[in-house]
């Protein structure tokens, strides 16, 4: 079996004053991504992104939109919209912090998580590793997002 880790090395230093996370639910009546932002008073430093969409009873589509503040994704928090037939969005919620002021450039860099990462687990045991900067949404932190494959727990099926 496979096994894949998930690994935040928080960037040092690097936080932001913003209020903690909490669900908002809005009935909005927008048309577009940046409605939905601006109804949850967002500035234009932050962006949803459409994740998934799904057909629901009545014509109407959900869907989930990512969260980002300039351009680095924010995990673990989302907004989740109802659009009629027509595209027009009539209601959103989901769980949101304003993230204005925020400074998103990293304490360390990508190569640092790694060499970290390499440090805790062992170098000659990790492959197929994918660094990605995010903003952690518990710890409202910079961290880099480090998956990798424990190349010592994988094995083979055997009858």
């Amino acid at each position: 079996m496979n096994k894949s880790k998930a690994l935040l090395i928080s960037s040092l230093l690097a936080f932001t004053i913003a209020p903690a996370s909490a669900a908002v639910s809005k009935a909005v009546s927008v048309q577009g991504n940046n409605g939905v932002a601006h109804a949850f008073g967002l500035d234009s430093n932050h962006s949803l992104t459409e994740q998934t969409e799904f057909d629901v009873i009545g014509g109407n589509k959900k869907t989930k939109m990512t969260l980002s503040y300039k351009g680095v994704p924010i995990w673990g928090e989302h907004i989740v919209s109802e659009q009629n037939g027509n595209g027009k969005i009539f209601s959103a919620m989901g769980n949101v912090s304003n993230y204005a002021g925020m400074d998103t450039k990293p304490d360390i860099s990508a190569g640092h998580a790694v060499n970290a990462l390499k440090v805790k687990f062992g170098a000659d045991k990790i492959e197929n590793i994918n660094v990605k900067l995010i903003i952690d949404a518990n710890s409202q932190k910079l961290a880099y997002l480090v998956d990798f494959l424990d190349s010592d727990k994988v094995s083979r099926p055997s009858a």
